[in-house]
């Protein structure tokens, strides 16, 4: 039993089509698709961006331009209008011109059903089952539906969601079918996901600071100093000219070159065991910059508890280092598998999508190969996993 049917056979009535009436709107495009937002955290997609970077340049073929509608107070970028937190009935109109609709399940996506727009419709902490496409032609659009994988678990219901189940639907796997909606031919259907990593829809910038940056190298950005792949603070200064940055280190850093470029830095993660000094921690706290200490063994006979034991008055969180085989789904690996990384990690001026890839030279570029060694996997949680299927 869905909602509708569990709210009218609650009152005794026996649910309807219903009137809705729509209001003018004025749009100048012709051509045109919909998509919206939701505000609440549970559906907030993370991989929106992505997606409408898949989908825009079909789209500029055709001469179609994207409206964004819902209540989502983030902005969406790369859209042609956005008109939020208008009338229903204005929506109403609007969405009854549209091609095709894409968003998260709810009142939207129900209104385009009702007009019969191709409708695309994302569930999360819902599902199909109890919030069916119910107006329209209901067999086609229950066919655009996509519900994320749950892992066999039944849908939360919650406003908000750690992690959230919508990020578990790929952009790609979303590209894919609204396109096939308009009718659009794509290939897009060749590189779908097998997995995404919790934190792939995250753009991260390190750095290895074996280089001086030029002015237009990311200014107002942050930046990872990756300080635990090369100890190089010979360019700090530099970096930390018109941008924010954030230092991660094994080694100590110059107290006067801290105090120096302290306006920008927004945090400090250092990596210590037992054998370190303590009283060098104490005085970076005077600076009263934000201060991560993890554990990092130097040697074989260093632990965890020993290393809090001595740091007693410091927060030590472990590192914990992901492996091959938190991949959940380790069967879809071939042996020529590929990958995304949202990472973009800089040295010498070259960029590169993971540490391995630094590590043995090979800087990004489409269709990465993956790299099957520890360092890889460690940073499983930045990368999206898939392999080249014929279409």
């Amino acid at each position: 039993m869905n909602f509708l049917e569990s709210i009218s056979s609650s009152v005794g009535l026996v649910p309807s089509t219903p009137r809705i009436e729509k209001s003018f709107f004025p749009i100048v495009a012709d051509k045109y698709i919909t998509l919206h937002t939701e505000n609440h955290q549970s559906k907030q997609w993370d991989h929106v961006h992505h997606f409408i970077d898949l989908i825009r340049p079909y789209l500029k073929k055709e001469g179609i331009q994207i409206v964004e509608l819902g209540w989502n107070e983030t902005p969406v970028n790369n859209v042609d209008f956005s008109f939020k937190n208008i009338d229903p009935k204005h929506a109403a109109y609007i969405l009854s011109r549209s091609m095709a609709h894409v968003g998260v399940e709810n009142f939207l996506t129900q209104l385009a059903g009702f007009y019969d727009v191709p409708c695309t419709s994302l569930y999360s902490n819902t599902s199909i089952d109890f919030s069916p496409p119910l107006w329209g032609d209901v067999d086609k659009q229950r066919k655009l539906c996509i519900e994320s994988s749950r892992k066999s678990q039944k849908p939360s219901f919650a406003g908000e969601e750690h992690p959230k189940t919508i990020n578990l639907i790929s952009p790609e796997q979303v590209a894919c079918k609204f396109l096939d909606s308009l009718g659009i031919s794509n290939d897009i259907s060749k590189r779908i996901p097998f997995f995404m990593g919790a934190l792939s829809h995250s753009t991260c910038l390190e750095v290895v600071p074996d280089f001086n940056p030029d002015p237009s190298f990311f200014p107002r950005s942050l930046l990872n100093l990756r300080l635990d792949y090369l100890f190089n603070t010979e360019h700090f200064t530099s970096f930390a000219s018109n941008r924010k940055i954030s230092i991660i280190s094994n080694k100590p850093v110059d107290l006067g070159l801290l105090s120096q470029i302290k306006p920008a830095i927004e945090a400090f993660c250092f990596k210590v065991d037992e054998t370190f000094d303590i009283e060098y921690l104490k005085q970076v706290q005077k600076f009263a910059i934000p201060l991560n200490v993890f554990y990092q063994s130097s040697n074989p006979e260093s632990s965890i508890s020993a290393t809090r034991a001595k740091f007693f008055d410091f927060k030590v969180e472990e590192d914990i280092k992901k492996t091959k085989k938190d991949l959940d789904n380790l069967d879809e690996l071939c042996n020529n598998g590929f990958f995304t990384s949202s990472k973009m990690l800089f040295s010498k001026n070259t960029q590169y999508s993971t540490k391995a890839s630094w590590e043995k030279g090979i800087s990004t570029h489409q269709d990465e190969k993956i790299i099957d060694c520890d360092t890889f996997w460690e940073e499983i949680d930045h990368l999206k996993l898939y392999n080249i299927h014929d279409k």
